[in-house]
């Protein structure tokens, strides 16, 4: 009897932990499932919620699909989560690598927003891209952005129709002509007094280049600003068919232009003025004698007009007559802000003002009258030019 009795207990004994096993595993059998679905929806520090958080996204897009050479683009975007401040973007051909790179701007450590890019000059497919901490890492691309063939005008008025003539002032809101257009009113000739402007006349800029010219150049304002996207220099040439093509591109007399280009350089490409002490530098470069012009200390080496200004005659060409023609088309009304008696449709005040700053001061009237005078004399046609 005895011997039987703790034979019962012995197997109750054992049986027991078995028994409990059985139910430990069941529990956790149906325990675990809620367990993990807690741990994947809640994440970590044990926070109750009933959907999981939204993964970390970077986006960048625009609602343009379809724009012209140099038209802005308004990019969106939203930065990854602890985006750095030189996180950039920028607007790429969809099959180069992300180092071929157009026009950018840094994102400044802001999570989202808006910013304005400036379309390629040639016609192709484009995408933005989101790149990070100054590298070449892209973590986010837009759809398809086709650049088209022909620019849009920046007015209202008719194209004029192709002309063996010579380039004359049109009048205020004509077009800006294509650089094709205004490529093919060009009179071809032999004519080059200048041979050593020979490798800054063919130089025309890459989209990187202008990419950094649009970058640090200074907002021209609301009027002026629609300009900027037409200084290209795209164009190849002597140095009077340069002038030829940006006087039918711009709309200002050919020879207004080749007396302008006689007093700032006696039409050398390579003529440096202005000498800046504090820099050591020059200041002014080329045919027009642009002045270096950028948004200060954001722009390392002046990156806003040099050094294409020094390096392509074109570019210097564009820049100077963008300049001049924002005068003409009355943009700059700062200028009565200053007492000056400034309006639309001067040209001659224009060019003035492209030099002195003002608008028939002094130092405007000066100028004014010398460019008249070589006009006059017709330098460029004289022997020994």
């Amino acid at each position: 009897m005895q011997r039987n009795a703790l034979s019962q207990l012995a197997v109750v004994t054992v049986s027991l932990p078995r028994v409990l096993l059985t139910l430990f595993a069941l529990v956790a059998v149906l325990v675990a499932p809620a367990v993990a679905d807690a741990h994947h929806r809640c994440g970590h520090r044990g926070a109750v919620c009933s959907t999981p958080p939204a993964p970390p996204t970077t986006a960048v897009n625009t609602t343009q699909t379809s724009v012209a050479p140099g038209e802005q683009l308004t990019v969106n975007w939203t930065a990854p989560e602890g985006s750095s401040a030189t996180d950039w973007i920028s607007v790429f051909e969809v099959s180069v690598s992300n180092d071929q790179y157009g026009d950018w701007k840094y994102t400044n450590g802001e999570a989202s927003g808006p910013m304005t890019l400036t379309a390629p000059d040639t016609a192709g497919d484009y995408e933005l891209r989101y790149l990070l901490n100054d590298g070449y890492e892209s973590t986010a691309r837009s759809a398809t952005i086709t650049v088209t063939a022909t620019p849009a005008p920046t007015a209202e008025t008719e194209t004029p129709a192709p002309t063996a003539e010579k380039a004359t002032t049109r009048p205020v809101g004509s077009v800006i002509l294509s650089d094709a257009d205004a490529a093919s009113r060009v009179k071809r000739s032999s004519f080059e007094p200048r041979a050593g402007n020979a490798t800054a006349n063919q130089k025309v800029p890459t989209s990187a280049e202008l990419g950094r010219f649009r970058t640090y150049s200074p907002d021209w304002g609301e009027c002026a600003e629609k300009f900027k996207p037409y200084i290209t220099g795209n164009f190849t040439g002597t140095t009077d068919e340069q002038i030829q093509r940006v006087a039918h591109k711009w709309g200002i007399d050919e020879d207004i232009v080749r007396a302008v280009a006689v007093k700032e350089s006696y039409w050398n490409q390579d003529a440096r003025g202005d000498w800046d002490p504090n820099t050591q530098d020059y200041m002014s470069y080329g045919l027009t004698q642009v002045r270096r012009n950028s948004r200060g200390e954001s722009a390392p080496n002046w990156d806003g007009t040099f050094p294409l200004s020094r390096d392509s005659t074109a570019f210097n060409l564009d820049f100077w007559a963008a300049s001049v023609r924002q005068y003409y088309e009355g943009c700059s009304t700062w200028l009565n802000d200053l007492g000056d008696s400034y309006a639309p449709g001067d040209m001659w005040g224009s060019v003035g003002a492209w030099y002195a700053g003002r608008w028939y001061n002094a130092d405007a009237q000066w100028y004014i009258g010398e460019v008249k005078t070589i006009l006059n004399n017709r330098t460029w046609e004289q022997t020994g030019f």
